[in-house]
């Protein structure tokens, strides 16, 4: 692994509209590698205090999480995307509610919409951002 992308280089207390520019990024490369996210999001974990981006893919599914993690982290370093694997955590679209930030992206243009707090995929949040997506994984199933 590229040392420079485990060391953490930024705050991740705080959350800027670069690191909301970086996740879109890396959703754009990760779909032009052929790689569909159905639900990314950046959430500030109640517990640990820190921004984490969270990507919810069907590739999780077929592939498995650490295939994607390896893609992740390849894609951040020839992308030059400044987010560190550390901070990016990777789930499948079974969960009940990735099926619901689903349905309310459809029909959505690309953005960033800030949600309040509350609880996904078991992880207690204070605030977060939930990226406007028109995937075809968005697409009623």
């Amino acid at each position: 692994m590229d040392p420079q992308i485990l060391v953490r280089t930024t705050d991740k207390n705080s959350l800027s509209e670069a690191d909301l520019l970086a996740g879109r990024r890396l959703v754009d490369a990760l779909a032009k590698r052929g790689i569909e996210v159905a639900v990314a999001m950046w959430l500030l974990l109640t517990e640990d205090k820190v921004w984490r981006l969270y990507l919810a893919s069907r590739y999780v599914e077929t592939e498995g999480s650490l295939t994607l993690y390896r893609i992740i982290e390849d894609t951040l370093r020839e992308e030059s995307i400044p987010i560190s694997t550390w901070d990016v955590a990777v789930t499948n679209t079974k969960h009940e509610m990735v099926h619901g930030w689903r349905r309310r992206q459809r029909g959505r243009a690309d953005g960033a919409v800030r949600i309040a707090e509350g609880s996904i995929l078991g992880k207690d949040f204070d605030d977060g951002y939930v990226y406007e997506l028109s995937t075809g994984e968005n697409a009623p199933a």
